[in-house]
């Protein structure tokens, strides 16, 4: 494996594993970067949240990394726009996220791009599961105002 997959290692204890299955399941990835360079990754699977407030028709993030070096460059904004436009493009209603809440900086980020929080993972794993929702029209209660039209649906929403 490469050096950036240390540390998704660290916060894995069952990475290989969870990389075969991906591997096997030919998950959705985005790379920023390529060979012994990767710098930046997120990969998608199609499954509903496991907890309420999204529809079933939605994109879990399963792993989304900067590497520590090439963080504080915006890489995590271009990789989540990417991903936004990637995830509207499988035709999916709402996406999520699980987090441990100790990743602040990535909490921060996901949510200034509209991802709201949706409680505790369930189960014992103490992370917390972040939402978006894509689509309007499935939203209970959309902005009336232009930034909160914006920053709800976006990036990549039109009227």
């Amino acid at each position: 494996m490469q050096p950036f997959f240390d540390s998704l290692r660290a916060d894995y204890g069952d990475f290989s594993l969870w990389w075969e299955k991906v591997v096997a399941q030919r998950r959705t990835c985005l790379v920023i970067g390529e060979g012994k360079e990767i710098r930046g990754l997120a990969v998608l699977d199609r499954q509903g949240p496991e907890v309420s407030g999204l529809t079933v028709n939605s994109v879990k993030i399963c792993t989304f990394k900067i590497a520590e070096a090439n963080q504080g460059k915006k890489l995590g904004e271009t990789l989540l726009e990417a991903v936004i436009a990637r995830i509207r493009s499988m035709q999916a209603d709402t996406c999520f996220i699980e987090a441990s809440p100790d990743k602040e900086p990535l909490l921060a980020m996901l949510r200034e791009f509209g991802f709201f929080d949706l409680g505790a993972k369930p189960g014992a794993s103490g992370q917390i599961v972040l939402g978006k929702v894509l689509e309007p029209s499935v939203d209970k209660e959309p902005p009336g105002d232009p930034l909160g039209y914006n920053k709800r649906y976006g990036p990549g929403r039109r009227c």
